[in-house]
C-alpha cells in the first residue's frame, strides 16, 4: 500500500505539528473525546478472580498491548464511566519512572468491562482507532514531556485535553489506521523472530556463566560433591562457605517511614533501588537522592565503589538474590530497603564473581531460601547463609564473559 503525497499542505498554525494536509485540522483532545483518570481503591477492596474485577494497571501495559500480567482484583461499587470499553486507550499518566509516563494500550475483547487504576488515564472518543496511532507517535511523545517537571512527574488530565493532534477527515483516518496496523503488524512480526533468536542466545549465555562460576574453566579439573543440593559438583580445590565467612560488614537499607520518596531530592546522596541491582550489572538509569543531611540522620547504609549490592526482593523476572558490583562513579551512596550491602575481607572474595556466581543461580536458590507470596522476599541474615563457592582469588579475577544489558539475562 503506497504513501503518496498530499498535493497541498498548509501551516497547523502549531509549531510542533508544521504544515498539515489541506482539509485536516488540528483540534485539543478536549474537543475529540472524553479523558477519564481511574479508580482509587485500597487494600480492603482487594479481592480474588472470582469476586471481583480486574484492574488495569500501567504494568498491564507493555509493547503498546494489554496482558494480564500481575493481575489485581477488586470488589468496589464504582461508576459505570471506570469500566473500559472497547477501543479506550488506556494511558499510563503517573508513576515513578519518567520514562513510562505516556506509554499506552488500546483496550480490545479480552479486557472489555474492566476498571483502571487511578495511576492511569482512559480516552474515549469514536476516532480512537486514528489517535491511537498518534499516541504512540513522537508528537505525543514530544508533548507528553514537555508536561514533566521535577515538581509534577505526571501526565495530568489538564494537560492532556490541552494536547493538540491533526485530524483529517474520518474517510482518511479510517484508511491511514488500516494502513499503519498492516504496517506495524509486520513489523511487530520481525521484532517477534528476533526476540526468539535473543532468547536463545540468553539461555546459551546464562548457562556458560552458570557453568563458569560454579565448576570452573577446566573441564578437566577434578570434581567434588558441595553438599548443595541445587549447586551439585564444584572443582576438588574450590571452598564452599557461607557468604558470610569473606565479608567485613554489611548492611540493609532504613525499613518503614525511614525513606520514602517524598524524600528524594534533585541532587545528594545516591540512593540504590532493587531497579538498580540486575543480573551481574549495575543499572544506572533511574537515580534517586536525598539530601546529605537527612542521609547523616539514618544511620550507617552507605556503599562504596567495588562493595557487592544484592536484591533481597524479586518477582517472576528478576529473581531474589541477584547482585551487582557498585561501580567507581557513584559518588556517596547508600542502599535502600530490601537491598543489602556487603564489603569483602581483602583477598577473600571479587566482587564480580561472586556477583556473577549470586545472580546465576538466584532462580535455583530463590525459592529455597525466600518468602513471600506474590514477590519473593530474603532478609539480610538468610543472604549472609547462603552458601556460595570460592575458588583461589587468582582464578575468581580470570576473564568470563562480558556483559551486556544485564536485564536482557533475566
Amino acid at each position: 500500500m503506497p504513501v503518496k503525497a498530499y498535493p497541498r499542505y498548509v501551516p497547523s498554525g502549531v509549531e510542533w505539528v508544521g504544515e498539515i494536509p489541506d482539509g485536516w485540522q488540528e483540534l485539543r483532545l478536549k474537543f475529540v473525546g472524553d479523558a477519564i483518570i481511574g479508580l482509587t481503591y485500597d487494600p480492603d477492596n482487594l479481592t480474588d478472580e472470582i469476586a471481583g474485577t480486574l484492574v488495569l494497571r500501567a504494568n498491564n501495559i507493555q509493547d503498546r498491548k494489554l496482558v494480564a500480567d500481575d493481575p489485581v482484583f477488586v470488589d468496589v461499587d464504582a461508576p459505570e464511566r471506570l469500566r473500559t470499553k472497547a477501543g479506550d486507550i488506556l494511558i499510563c499518566s503517573r508513576n515513578g519512572s519518567r520514562h513510562l509516563i505516556g506509554k499506552n494500550a488500546q483496550v480490545t475483547a479480552q479486557f472489555i468491562g474492566c476498571y483502571f487504576g487511578a495511576f492511569n488515564t482512559v480516552f474515549r472518543s469514536p476516532v480512537n482507532d486514528f489517535l491511537f496511532h498518534v499516541f504512540n507517535s513522537s508528537l505525543f511523545e514530544f508533548q507528553s514531556g514537555s508536561y514533566l517537571t521535577s515538581t509534577i512527574n505526571q501526565l495530568t488530565l489538564g494537560a492532556l485535553n490541552s494536547f493538540v493532534v491533526p485530524l483529517p477527515p474520518v474517510p482518511e483516518q479510517q484508511q491511514i489506521a488500516a494502513f499503519l496496523d498492516w504496517k506495524t503488524g509486520q513489523i511487530d512480526a520481525l521484532i517477534g523472530k528476533k526476540k526468539e533468536l535473543l532468547e536463545k542466545l540468553k539461555e546459551k549465555r546464562i548457562a556458560v556463566i552458570t557453568q563458569a562460576v560454579t565448576q570452573g574453566l577446566n573441564p578437566a579439573a577434578p570434581l567434588r560433591d558441595s553438599g548443595i543440593p541445587w549447586l551439585g559438583n564444584v572443582p576438588k580445590h574450590w571452598e564452599v562457605k557461607k557468604l558470610s565467612r569473606v565479608t567485613v560488614s554489611r548492611c540493609d537499607g532504613p525499613f518503614g517511614s525511614g525513606l520514602k520518596s517524598e524524600h528524594y531530592v534533585d541532587e545528594g546522596v545516591r540512593v540504590i533501588r532493587l531497579q538498580n541491582i540486575e543480573f551481574a550489572e549495575f543499572d544506572d538509569e533511574d537515580k534517586a537522592f536525598i539530601d546529605p543531611e537527612y542521609y547523616r540522620e539514618l544511620g550507617d547504609h552507605d556503599v562504596y565503589p567495588g562493595d557487592l549490592l544484592v536484591a533481597g526482593l524479586g518477582d517472576g523476572k528478576n529473581p531474589v538474590g541477584r547482585a551487582c558490583k557498585a561501580p567507581g562513579n557513584l559518588g556517596p551512596a547508600m542502599v535502600k530497603a530490601d537491598c543489602f550491602r556487603y564489603r569483602f575481607e581483602e583477598g577473600k572474595a571479587d566482587t564480580q564473581f561472586v556477583a556473577y556466581q549470586m545472580s546465576f543461580t538466584a532462580m535455583a536458590l530463590s525459592g529455597a531460601l525466600s518468602s513471600g507470596v506474590t514477590r519473593a522476599r530474603m532478609n539480610l541474615s538468610l543472604t549472609s547463609d547462603r552458601v556460595l563457592c570460592f575458588p583461589p582469588i587468582d582464578e575468581q579475577r580470570l576473564p568470563l564473559i562480558s556483559t551486556p544489558k544485564a536485564r536482557r539475562c533475566a
